[in-house]
């Protein structure tokens, strides 16, 4: 009899081979992930895409062979059931931007200290969205600035309450919905009534895009 099936299964999508050593080891030896495969370029990903059930995919975004944007766009289109995590080598907020729009759950530097691919992988299957401490910091910077400045607010039908930021601030940092109740000593249910809120404001549908909705603003007002 074989072991015991790991919680969370892994597929990798990178055409470096020692970034791939380097995934299989991370990746083979986090107790709660079982990697199912490791892909070194767009065509082969595209080709494994349908062989496995639900899993989370590591998009390396300096994929060499493709487009790994529309990678991460096939997959969200194809296939509802598989999560995306997108690793990049350092933070660009366009990319970083590019990535959510394109259907990314997670974000994170490929050499971070804080949070690495393995973790995140099991972030994204819990269904948390990782964030690198500089893209959250970079979020969280935008939120205060909209919340500040009157001409921003105005970009919002309904402008984001003081609470309503408070709340988004912790989920941009990954808390789930009972640790947010905790840390701002609320309900679960209020929480859920704010989080709602907030993302009929937004005109979203998940913290990942409620995250790049906050992102978009404070790209547009930098770059443009």
């Amino acid at each position: 009899m074989g072991g015991e099936q790991k919680e969370h299964a892994v597929v990798v999508v990178d055409g470096d081979c020692r970034r791939q050593r380097t995934y299989r080891c991370m990746i083979s030896t986090h107790p709660g992930l079982n990697l199912l495969w490791v892909a070194g370029s767009y065509d082969e990903a595209l080709q494994l895409l349908e062989e496995n059930s639900s899993c989370v995919m590591v998009i390396d975004l300096a994929l060499a062979d493709g487009d790994a944007l529309e990678l991460i766009r096939v997959v969200e289109r194809r296939r509802s059931d598989m999560r995306v995590v997108a690793v990049a080598g350092q933070f660009d907020a366009r990319k970083a931007l590019a990535a959510f729009a394109a259907g990314a759950r997670g974000y994170v530097l490929r050499d971070s200290e804080l949070v690495n691919v393995a973790e995140a992988a099991v972030q994204v299957a819990q269904g948390y969205s990782p964030l690198d401490p500089l893209v959250a910091g970079y979020v969280l910077a935008e939120l205060r600035r909209l919340g500040s400045k009157a001409e921003s607010k105005e970009r919002l039908d309904a402008p984001l309450t003081r609470r309503e930021r408070e709340v988004l601030c912790l989920l941009v940092k990954g808390l789930a919905y009972g640790e947010v109740a905790n840390t701002l000593g609320l309900s679960i249910n209020t929480v859920c009534s704010h989080i709602k809120n907030i993302y009929r404001k937004l005109g979203v549908r998940s913290r990942s895009e409620a995250v790049y909705e906050v992102m978009a603003a404070g790209v547009r007002d930098v770059y443009i």
